[in-house]
């Protein structure tokens, strides 16, 4: 990754820099690009190093729905516990400190390892069960009460991937093009999905048939490996995968957080070290001491996350009808589009914490407890309408695309 040079003369912008000589800002004056805003790792990436294709992108849900909870299999009290931890702590760091070309090359080799090792695991367990599993557990819900579980726990897992969708453009942002989107996301999201959800039905339904064991996840299929050679290879890919799920869904959303907030002093390796290093202090697995905590925190991070998908959705789509100024972005001049107030948007904020509010009530509140788990649908409601009521239409919105200010793939 190269560091960023700052300079204090203006002019115009110039084509995008080879790739062999360092990125250069052309900061305030005719650039119209501001320090505050602009730097090599939040500069659009031109359009010959847009390296993401649509494997790229089904590489990511690959490795995304297949979660083990991230660390929560390995980690507990015992030294080797800490160890593990440590271990795969530092190598996503060294992974994530080379850049977004390095997480997009990692993904795409852990994609398939994943879904070769899970499909083995549904073999031998159908194998071990003859070919029969268990479709249903004794004492089961039946009729409104199992209705209300299973929409409450795809509405749980929305939350979960809601919060990805929010920062799914720091991916998309380098692809190939829109086709290349569109197909990585079809078969990543439905036709990956689908796929996961049969093995998942086979490991359950075929280790209960075979000892009435429920399994809380794969680590526990894995543990029963009889052969000692393979169930280090098992444990090596269930390792793979909680590093890609990591990389994707809690190393880059904060890494591009922290360099927005400071991109004239953080650059995307930095970032990425002070977004471990917090990470590790906050110590998350504590939430899964308690599994009652584990819902009521999602549906408290739907409440919250929400509404910032509601006003963007609507704010993009019917607001300003697709049109993005790229260039403006980087601008903090006063008649810049996006300027709004000191660069805050005013009313997205109102509608934010309106709705936010409303659907924390509705999160905690014991009376609103059978809501709980939809918090995110009616956080992200509540906060496109608010804000569909009252954002400012008065444009003019113009598309303009940001190829004269980007930069080559340079990490």
């Amino acid at each position: 990754m190269r560091q960023t040079d700052y300079i204090e003369d203006s002019g115009n912008l110039p084509a995008a820099t080879p790739a062999d000589q360092p990125v250069t800002n052309y900061l305030d004056g005719q650039s119209g690009l501001s320090s505050r805003l602009y730097n090599a790792d939040l500069a659009p990436t031109n359009k010959n190093g847009r390296q993401w294709s649509a494997y790229s992108i089904f590489a990511l849900w690959a490795n995304d729905v297949h979660n083990l909870g991230n660390y929560a299999f390995a980690i507990g009290l015992s030294s080797l516990g800490w160890a593990t931890f440590l271990l795969l702590w530092a190598i996503q760091l060294v992974i994530v400190s080379y850049g977004m070309e390095m997480i997009r090359k990692y993904e795409a080799i852990a994609g398939p390892v994943i879904l070769m090792t899970f499909s083995a695991l549904a073999g031998w367990i159908l194998v071990r069960a003859k070919f029969s599993i268990a479709w249903e557990m004794s004492h089961a819900l039946s009729g409104t009460d199992m209705w209300i579980k299973i929409l409450g726990a795809a509405a749980l897992w929305v939350s979960v991937y809601g919060t990805f969708i929010l920062n799914f453009c720091d991916f998309t942002r380098a692809a190939q093009s829109r086709n290349s989107i569109f197909w990585g996301n079809f078969w990543g999201i439905p036709i990956n999905m689908l796929l996961f959800g049969g093995i998942v039905v086979v490991l359950t339904g075929g280790q209960y048939h075979i000892d009435g064991h429920i399994i809380a996840s794969p680590a526990d299929i894995v543990a029963m490996i009889p052969n000692t050679f393979l169930l280090v290879l098992a444990t090596l890919s269930l390792l793979i995968l909680t590093v890609g799920v990591n990389l994707m869904a809690n190393f880059v959303a904060p890494t591009y957080a922290l360099t927005n907030l400071m991109p004239k002093y953080m650059n995307f390796r930095k970032a990425a070290i002070l977004s471990a290093l917090i990470g590790l202090l906050i110590l998350p697995w504590n939430l899964y001491n308690s599994p009652l905590v584990i819902p009521i925190f999602l549906g408290g991070l739907g409440a919250l996350l929400g509404p910032l998908f509601g006003i963007i959705m609507i704010d993009y789509w019917i607001i300003r009808k697709q049109k993005i100024n790229i260039p403006a972005l980087y601008s903090d001049d006063a008649q810049s589009e996006y300027h709004y107030m000191a660069g805050s948007n005013p009313r997205a904020i109102i509608a934010l914490m309106i709705s936010g509010g409303l659907a924390l009530g509705l999160t905690f509140l014991p009376l609103f407890a059978v809501f709980r788990d939809f918090s995110w649908f009616m956080a992200a409601g509540l906060g496109g309408m608010i804000y569909f009521l009252i954002a400012d239409r008065r444009g003019p919105f113009i598309d303009v695309d940001g190829e004269k200010i980007s930069v080559p793939a340079c990490h």
